[in-house]
């Protein structure tokens, strides 16, 4: 044990030190009283050249036996502030006490967040998986095996679209005011929001239906597990055109401002699309597990999620990851872009952050629910709206 603390010379202070060393991913040795009033990610004080997470570093084998022993010894420095540390019961991971499950570095700007709650009332087996707001003021949602329309002002259901045969993932309010939903059961319906007629139905996809977008032509885009993508001719009710290059299921899709289509994939990949060709333009690699939802941001960049628990973000000329956000304890279920340009990120491990776009660090961790955060939507530059799997909404305004 002795070992642990044994005489060395710091790689930042230069100064010899008989205190807990620590190893920095880049291999420098630095004292464990620079890292232990840090904020969770940080650039590396040495190097300069990457960004350090604490809580890994913290947790790298030979940094976490000697923390451990340090712990076990009582050879931690005593401080008058609070301690930064902690060890999480279940993993024995160390945890630095500013992380995911608390508020740190937070900007002063997002002190006055409040929020107002409110229920969608249904049976208590019902699920909200995606929301949107429809021209006459009422949550278009996706719940179920159906199309729900529920009051914004009372929150009681006002109509249930059925037709599908399994799970509703998603929909789009459509320009011309439809609805168009995309479901589990291998199709994509067309409806009539007031009245509820189903228009049409568009048949084509192998499997599950999990994204849909709308073309300025009026045309509509759509990506299965089937691992395609399909562009609709809305008025005749048929495809006109497959997209094909990813091998894996095909979880998002969005249109950029120059006509071009971004999709992420299950097998890792964004791409880059010509919708006119129908050709992959670029395949952008970076990410360890699947990728979930994506953002086109106001200046072009991408932003893309993934079940490895980081958001990137990508320069679409390049191709390149500009940065990557680390903070959930879950996969990601939305990414958005607010209106000064803070990116707000939703997950399943219940917790909203809002990050600095310009160097990744979290300006503001707040947990509205206990459970899945299914629905993230910007409302004006003043609130924003959270909506969980059990049908709970909170209203956040700044």
């Amino acid at each position: 044990m002795t070992s642990e603390t044994n005489n060395f010379t710091c790689d930042f202070c230069a100064e010899k030190s008989n205190s807990i060393s620590i190893t920095l991913p880049c291999g420098f040795i630095v004292c464990y009283s620079h890292l232990k009033t840090q904020n969770e990610i940080i650039i590396c004080f040495i190097c300069k050249n990457h960004y350090i997470n604490i809580k890994q570093c913290f947790n790298m084998p030979r940094n976490k036996l000697k923390l451990q022993n340090a712990t076990n010894y009582s050879l931690i420095e005593e401080s008058d502030e609070e301690p930064n540390m902690s060890v999480d019961p279940f993993s024995g991971d160390f945890v630095p006490t500013n992380s995911a499950q608390h508020f740190y570095h937070e900007d002063p700007k997002y002190n006055s967040l409040r929020y107002s709650s409110f229920q969608l009332f249904d049976n208590e087996n019902s699920h909200l998986y995606w929301l949107e707001i429809s021209p006459t003021g009422n949550f278009v949602c996706a719940s179920d095996n159906s199309v729900k329309i529920w009051d914004s002002n009372t929150g009681n259901l006002l109509k249930r679209l059925n037709g599908h045969m399994n799970r509703v993932f998603t929909l789009k309010v459509l320009a011309n005011s439809e609805v168009a939903s995309a479901s589990a059961d291998k199709t994509i319906k067309l409806w009539n929001e007031d009245t509820g007629e189903n228009l049409k139905t568009l048949v084509g996809h192998q499997d599950w239906v999990n994204c849909l977008a709308e073309m300025s032509n009026g045309n509509l885009v759509s990506g299965s597990d089937d691992y395609s993508i399909k562009i609709w001719d809305l008025d005749g009710g048929h495809c006109i055109k497959t997209l094909n290059g990813h091998n894996y299921y095909v979880h998002d899709i969005k249109l950029t401002s120059d006509g071009e289509l971004i999709s992420s994939s299950a097998d890792r990949t964004l791409k880059i699309w010509d919708l006119c060709t129908g050709q992959c333009k670029s395949t952008l690699i970076g990410h360890s597990n699947w990728l979930g939802r994506l953002t086109i941001l106001n200046n072009g960049g991408i932003m893309s999620s993934s079940t490895d628990k980081t958001i990137k973000l990508w320069d679409k000329n390049s191709g390149k990851c500009v940065r990557t956000f680390e903070g959930h304890g879950e996969y990601i279920s939305n990414i958005k872009e607010l209106k000064n340009s803070d990116i707000i990120s939703s997950s399943k491990d219940g917790y909203i952050k809002i990050w600095d776009i310009n160097n990744a660090s979290c300006l503001k961790t707040i947990k509205p629910f206990n459970d899945f955060i299914t629905c993230l939507d910007i409302f004006s530059n003043e609130q924003f709206l959270t909506g969980c799997i059990n049908r709970q909404l909170k209203l956040w305004t700044f």
